[in-house]
């Protein structure tokens, strides 16, 4: 089923984290943005969760400077989204 959705419209955010160890540049946690208008994906690096809101608010103004500029509706196609899925799944990462 296809939806007709604007960018920002439907956006999935994901936040992960405290791992126990942090990454070499001190990252915890780490959160995950998906737009469904525009198949755009973003992961920013967190030190600890107060960026959070922060980094969300840049996501949402960097989408509506990027839905105004031409660009084709969907920038990963649905296909190449399943190939990814496929070679996820099938344990390659």
């Amino acid at each position: 089923m296809e939806y007709d959705l604007e960018p920002r419209e439907l956006t999935h955010v994901d936040i992960w984290g405290k791992y126990s160890v942090s990454s070499i540049n001190g990252f915890q946690y780490y959160l995950l943005m998906v737009d469904d208008a525009l198949y755009y994906v973003t992961v920013e690096f967190l030190k600890s969760k107060d960026q959070a809101m922060q980094k969300l608010k840049n996501y949402f103004t960097h989408l509506e400077l990027k839905s105004k500029e031409e660009c084709p509706r969907q920038c990963v196609s649905i296909m190449d989204m399943n190939l990814l899925m496929t070679y996820c799944l099938t344990g390659s990462i």
